[in-house]
């Protein structure tokens, strides 16, 4: 294990996120993409940013690739987690949408998604919470009084396989849905 420490202010952040990821990557012969700005806090940051001196001495024999992890939305939209991102979610809502049911409501894999409209709860939107609005205080997030944090709307919920409807699949552990599926 490795860490990283130092007082507030002293660049362990730009040493990580930023110096180390741009130096690896030069040693490695790739080139750091670098995401456009989304919104004026991340123009802000951007500016602040300085070109990357210094170089990497020793160890690169022991590094093949680097895979960058930040705390930013892995996919289209805050939705997305990390089914959703690598695919698998796709197969899950075919499967879905292959079910007799679905197939009697002319219900297609989109149905089954909380990124579209054709099946998520109209109230929240997909999310499973709404927020709260408090005067003189901060918002704060409750599940959707309509789905009950499901996400979807009724119509999509009543779709099962094997006795599961999406909203349950979603909520299983690695282990159990690979118990369900398997």
């Amino acid at each position: 294990m490795t860490s990283v420490t130092g007082v507030s202010g002293s660049g362990k952040s730009s040493l990580v996120s930023q110096a180390l990821v741009e130096l690896i990557n030069e040693a490695l012969g790739q080139k750091t993409v670098t995401e456009a700005p989304v919104g004026e806090a991340e123009l802000l940051e951007q500016e602040l940013e300085s070109v990357t001196g210094g170089e990497i001495v020793a160890g690169m024999e022991h590094v093949r690739r680097l895979i960058n992890i930040n705390q930013k939305a892995i996919g289209r939209t805050p939705r997305s987690n990390l089914a959703t991102y690598t695919g698998l979610f796709d197969d899950v809502r075919k499967i879905f949408a292959a079910t007799k049911q679905a197939k009697s409501h002319g219900y297609d894999a989109g149905r089954f998604s909380f990124n579209t409209t054709k099946g998520r709860c109209p109230n929240c939107e997909g999310l499973g919470f709404v927020s709260v609005e408090l005067l003189f205080l901060p918002s704060v997030y409750a599940p959707c009084q309509v789905c009950h944090g499901q996400r979807y709307d009724e119509e999509t919920l009543a779709i099962t396989y094997r006795d599961k409807n999406i909203a349950e699949v979603l909520n299983l552990t690695v282990e159990k849905a690979h118990e369900f599926f398997c």
